[in-house]
């Protein structure tokens, strides 16, 4: 149940929150590997023991939608399990305040159990295009699967603004939180543009 084990020492680590991050990523390799003992193990963990709000840890946006929302998700399509969209609701509507920005674009992180949400400074305080770029499959997945629009909501306001914000669908790494703007002008495959 641990978020990864050290690949030196064995021993376990929770640098993602201690939601079992390889955990919930793995579900769907499981289901396919056709490893349904390890998968039915890990999906009495995951109904035992994976709970959102009691993470009290400034995580990614992007890295919780993709791993926990994303891997939740996956392991459903596969195993048609309702139990892994409960729980991938459950993420998304402690996400949801990174989505309190007066543009609209989320926030870098958040804290599953307070809610708090920030910018870093690593980032300058901006949103980065390959962050907010990115939760557009997962959110939408979430929306069709529960039939609550807010979700799709969210990703599609960011859709529409970086619709707006180009001609060439190139877009710069940061953005105000504040006016949707960017506030750089370098546009890259690499790093903070990559996901896009």
């Amino acid at each position: 149940g641990a978020d990864e084990i050290l690949p030196v020492t064995g021993e376990p680590s929770n640098a993602w929150g201690g939601l079992g991050a390889t955990l919930v990523d793995a579900l769907d390799t499981l289901w396919l590997m056709n490893l349904r003992g390890q998968f039915e193990e890990a999906r009495e963990w995951v109904s035992q023991h994976f709970k959102p709000a009691e993470a009290n840890w400034n995580g990614s946006t992007f890295e919780m939608t993709i791993r926990y929302i994303g891997g939740l998700l996956a392991a459903y399509e596969l195993s048609g399990d309702r139990l892994f969209v409960d729980k991938a609701k459950e993420v998304a509507d402690r996400l949801l305040p990174a989505f309190n920005t007066p543009s609209g674009l989320a926030y870098t992180t958040v804290n599953l159990a307070t809610g708090a949400t920030s910018n870093p400074s690593w980032n300058g305080r901006m949103c980065v295009l390959s962050e907010f770029g990115t939760l557009g499959l997962e959110w939408r997945a979430l929306a069709r699967l529960t039939g609550d629009s807010t979700y799709r909501d969210k990703v599609d306001h960011i859709a529409a603004k970086m619709g707006a914000a180009t001609t060439s669908g190139l877009l710069p790494t940061f953005f105000s939180a504040t006016t949707g703007a960017a506030t750089n002008s370098h546009v890259t495959y690499g790093a903070r543009g990559d996901s896009y």
